[in-house]
């Protein structure tokens, strides 16, 4: 078996209990608080009916489900975010790789999702991670793979293998924009032009647009030199790389998730693209 490298940003293992809500009189209610207990801050408010996914219990599900797929080569990483509200697990499998261009890999990423304050339902985000650099990216797919519609905490192992097993069947496929991506070529005012929009159209602030701009201006990688939508795409993701703590990896990951699906609609639909190039008034 392959050695299991963690990286933890931040304890994940922490309880969150719930507790009932009364009016000023002390007269009962229907709904609950969810609670922090390791910093006793309130984390969301709902009826009686949510339940509890702690993340421990489901981090074990989760991994228990690799091991039983055969799939223990990855590198984890634990984001927590809003006081531990939200749960965003990493994996890595960097050995399950897709060919991009000639030199240029990704391997498939999966992010366990978990929130507290019904931001999110427990599920997997399926997305890739760029091997020359470890950038991330995510959304590859248009929806998530959901362990349960509702968060009444009652889901089981079969639910969680069977959220993986369509995530990973449908990586190879949706990993095909990418490869269309690299062959879209674009001049150096066109991708730029492209970030201005994105900018203008309040995807991304400036001093981001800016950070993204050098890259793309002046590639880190020699596989970035060639001009085209893919590298483009890179010198967002290699950007909001370096954002990854906290409720700062939150803001990155969003962010990374719109262009991510901005970017796809560039290769479905060329007049969507056709307009991008061109710098907005």
């Amino acid at each position: 078996m392959s050695k299991l490298a963690t990286q933890v940003t931040e304890k994940y293992d922490y309880k969150v209990r719930t507790t009932a809500l009364k009016t000023e009189d002390g007269l009962s209610t229907d709904y609950i608080a969810t609670i922090n207990e390791s910093n006793n801050k309130v984390l969301g408010v709902f009826t009686k009916r949510y339940g509890l996914t702690q993340n421990a219990p489901l981090v074990e599900l989760v991994e228990d489900a690799f091991k039983t797929a055969n799939m223990t080569n990855y590198k984890r990483k634990m984001s927590i975010a809003r006081d531990g509200a939200r749960l965003y697990a990493t994996y890595d499998f960097r050995d399950k790789t897709q060919k991009i261009a000639v030199g240029d890999e990704i391997g498939l990423r999966l992010t366990l999702n978990n929130s507290f304050d019904g931001s999110t339902p427990v599920s997997f985000t399926l997305g890739a991670v760029r091997l020359v650099c470890s950038n991330g990216m995510v959304r590859i797919s248009r929806y998530d793979f959901v362990f349960s519609r509702k968060h009444f905490g009652d889901f089981k192992f079969d639910n969680v293998q069977d959220a993986f097993n369509s995530a990973v069947s449908k990586y190879g496929a949706n990993s095909e924009v990418f490869k269309k991506m690299a062959k879209i070529e674009l001049t150096q005012d066109q991708g730029a032009n492209i970030l201005a929009n994105l900018q203008k159209s309040i995807v991304i602030s400036e001093k981001t647009r800016k950070g993204m701009q050098t890259i793309w201006e002046n590639p880190t990688y020699k596989e970035d030199k060639a001009r085209n939508l893919w590298n483009l795409y890179n010198a967002t993701t290699q950007f909001l790389t370096h954002d990854t703590e906290g409720d700062r990896f939150e803001l990155a990951y969003r962010t990374n998730e719109r262009i991510t699906n901005i970017f796809q609609g560039y290769v479905t639909k060329p007049e969507t693209r056709e307009r991008a190039i061109i710098l907005l008034a």
